[in-house]
């Protein structure tokens, strides 16, 4: 198996002499953001990769009009905001 595709497997004891077996996986490797937008034209909004937004923790708190948002990874990879 590839070392990009290697899988660790952590076996926790718990108190009824059982092992749960949990899986890491590596983080994705950042991709970098692109310059122009799908039609080829440059865009005049900023691109923030996720990875440089969300940082190592995968979670950034935001306030917007006095309210606290929180943005982060799922464990699925895709972007949750939730108030």
């Amino acid at each position: 198996m590839p070392a990009a595709m290697r899988v660790d497997r952590l076996a926790i004891k718990n108190d009824s002499h059982y092992s749960d077996v949990m899986f890491t996986v590596p983080p994705p490797k950042p991709v970098p953001a692109p310059t122009a937008d799908v039609r080829g034209h440059h865009t005049q909004v900023p691109c923030i990769d996720s990875q440089a937004l969300l940082g190592p923790r995968g979670e950034v708190h935001i306030v917007h009009q006095g309210q606290l948002y929180r943005l982060r990874i799922t464990s699925l990879g895709k972007l949750l905001l939730t108030k």
